[in-house]
């Protein structure tokens, strides 16, 4: 039973570690975008 549950933490830290990333990353890049479109927007 605990190789089980060490299976099945192991794979749920992992997987939990890859949605935090991607989470991360699109908000990283919608910020980004959003930084981009306003500092152009701002030029005359």
């Amino acid at each position: 039973m605990a190789e089980i549950e060490s299976i099945f933490c192991e794979f749920y830290t992992y997987f939990l570690g890859n949605v935090i990333l991607y989470d991360l990353r699109t908000v990283g890049s919608r910020t980004y975008q959003l930084h981009n479109s306003t500092s152009l927007s701002l030029i005359p």
